[in-house]
């Protein structure tokens, strides 16, 4: 039962903090478009021509929107990495675990990092030279197929995001006989809610 209880504060703990930080992260970009642009843009690379469809953009504004989209691809993925990367730790101090869940937990721990590292490295050098991305974008000449790598991210990602949301059930097995069905399930499906979010958002 306490450990049942402790796991439910963490949670609701973990929610609080969660919103919090989202509204501060909000209210700074917003005080920030109010006082030095003197208003609140539905996009922020509007200038450059983010909010535009491209035929009406000049061959300019199409290489610094791309320049754009290839910094941004390959910020993501060490953010996502480090947020599932947090969301593995913390099942691991949630539960007291078996040697074999131990095992496994480091296997995908240890998969799901050489699966970022590849993307990464793959989205990095997807052009040779790295500059085509942005100033030949109109043709795969000289470059990865994008399709290709785009579609096997997005493969990968909901693989591990659908491991990340099924652990939480699985290891509610640790928690013994002295807890119910009952706050199994509540407690799984909280935790399970909790991770998916996390993968949602990112």
């Amino acid at each position: 039962m306490p450990q049942t209880d402790s796991l439910q504060t963490i949670s609701l703990v973990t929610q609080i903090l969660c919103l919090v930080m989202i509204a501060a992260f909000v209210g700074v970009r917003v005080l920030v478009a109010v006082r030095f642009k003197k208003r609140v843009d539905v996009e922020d690379d509007g200038a450059a021509g983010g909010s535009k469809p491209t035929s009406s953009l000049s061959p300019a504004q199409i290489n610094i929107v791309y320049k754009y989209y290839y910094i941004l691809t390959i910020l993501y993925v060490p953010m996502v990495l480090s947020v599932k990367i947090t969301l593995l730790a913390l099942l691991t101090r949630l539960f007291i675990l078996r040697p074999t869940q131990t095992h496994i937990l480091r296997t995908i721990l240890l998969l799901t990092t050489l699966y970022y590292i590849t993307i990464l490295l793959l989205k990095i050098f997807i052009c040779h030279p790295i500059p085509l991305f942005w100033t030949n974008y109109a043709s795969d000449a000289h470059c990865l197929s994008k399709p290709a790598v785009i579609l096997a991210d997005a493969v990968m990602s909901v693989v591990t995001d659908l491991a990340i949301l099924g652990l939480p059930v699985w290891l509610m097995g640790s928690l013994g006989n002295g807890v119910s069905l009952r706050r199994k399930v509540v407690v799984s499906g909280m935790l399970g809610a909790g991770a998916g979010l996390a993968g949602a958002f990112i």
